[in-house]
């Protein structure tokens, strides 16, 4: 197994071409960037509620958690692009 998931040579097996993307710390890196960026958006999506001066609930969403998902997701196609 090589530290990187391109290096490797010669999958010809359906087995090998199934373990592929968990055999090199690139693709198991763009996973977890790829995993984090997901689990933040619906977390910004999400929102918390907040009161109105009208006496009910709103939904207030971060832009912060949005943009840090879409920074996650480019470094993980980032990861795989340049690695």
């Amino acid at each position: 197994m090589s530290v990187l998931a391109h290096i490797v040579h010669n999958e010809e097996t359906v087995i090998d071409k199934l373990l592929h993307p968990f055999s090199g710390l690139d693709h198991i890196a763009s996973m977890v960037f790829a995993a984090a960026a997901i689990a933040l958006f619906f977390i910004a999506m999400r929102g918390r509620s907040a009161a109105t001066t009208a006496g009910t609930t709103t939904r207030l969403r971060s832009r912060l958690f949005v943009g840090l998902s879409s920074v996650l997701l480019l470094a993980s196609v980032l990861v795989l692009v340049v690695v």
